[in-house]
């Protein structure tokens, strides 16, 4: 939905109709933490999965603090994502 945090907020307020986000903490102009607590204080709904090359463990707090669902560490393990995602939609 964009190359940093910043488009993919802007993209979602313009009213682009989307399921999930997959989430890049680790973005340029506006990180992941910032664009999905940005998204929670608007008001939107999205489920938010956090993705992030860090252990998940050490960020796991600030993640769900930012208002992500959940998470996952890369490199993605195809069928943990795919039963993250069954899981919220």
């Amino acid at each position: 939905m964009g190359k940093n945090g910043e488009e993919m907020v802007e993209s979602i307020k313009k009213g682009n109709s989307i399921d999930l986000i997959l989430m890049d903490i680790s973005m340029p102009k506006m990180d992941g933490y910032t664009a999905s607590k940005t998204l929670r204080e608007e008001g939107y709904n999205i489920p938010i999965i956090a993705q992030s090359a860090f252990s998940v463990e050490e960020e796991k707090d600030k993640i769900i603090e930012a208002g992500c669902n959940d998470f996952i560490s890369k490199p993605i393990n195809k069928e943990e994502l795919l039963e993250k995602i069954d899981s919220l939609i």
